[in-house]
């Protein structure tokens, strides 16, 4: 699986998929902030939408978890279908 280059703003992680990711793990904020490399604050403010998901946060989180542009493809596609469906039951 190659790994995606995000020096050339192909993907962005969406902080959708950085929950997914931790709660998937069973990881606390804290404990997956340690894995990836950054503050639990910062990654507080990422998973309240107070702050968005940077260049450097998103390769940290693609080093920490090995993902490919496909496995950020399939998030981005995720999300999008959740929120149609959201703004359909609108």
């Amino acid at each position: 699986m190659p790994r995606i280059n995000l020096e050339g703003g192909i993907h962005m992680i969406t902080k959708f998929a950085i929950r997914f990711l931790r709660q998937t793990e069973g990881l606390t904020q804290k404990q997956f902030a340690e894995k990836v490399g950054i503050s639990e604050g910062l990654l507080n403010n990422i998973e309240s939408g107070y702050k968005r998901v940077s260049k450097n946060v998103s390769q940290k989180v693609t080093r920490a978890y090995n993902l490919s542009e496909e496995d950020l493809k399939f998030f981005d596609e995720v999300y999008e279908r959740m929120m149609k469906t959201i703004k359909k039951a609108e």
